[in-house]
């Protein structure tokens, strides 16, 4: 099955490049076509030796993907967090002052 062997090693170095380079949507349209192509191999017992070391292999690149998408995901809560509160911050001075300009 080199045609498997092939595709999955083609998906892993198109997920390793798409990690590098932090480039999310592509490894989400990767993230997709790798479950397509999963649904239609066969068994695992059924595949190749080489096949089934290409499947490993792209197992835990795409383990490695969803985690530096959980990271992403983590660091992006906590930049709008810090954002929020540095608006909220900049409102409490803003009606200070207009309290202020009032009196």
């Amino acid at each position: 099955m080199p045609v498997v062997e092939n595709l999955l090693t083609q998906f892993d170095a198109q997920l390793q490049r798409a990690l590098a380079d932090a480039d999310w949507a592509d490894i989400a349209r990767l993230d997709q076509g790798i479950r397509s192509c999963l649904e239609r191999l066969p068994a695992t017992h059924e595949l190749s030796a080489p096949s089934r070391a290409a499947r490993q292999r792209l197992k835990r690149r795409h383990g490695l993907a969803m985690a530096a998408c959980v990271a992403e995901r983590e660091r992006l809560r906590r930049l709008l967090e810090r954002q929020r509160d540095q608006a909220e911050a900049q409102l409490a001075y803003r009606s200070i002052d207009l309290y202020r300009d009032e009196e």
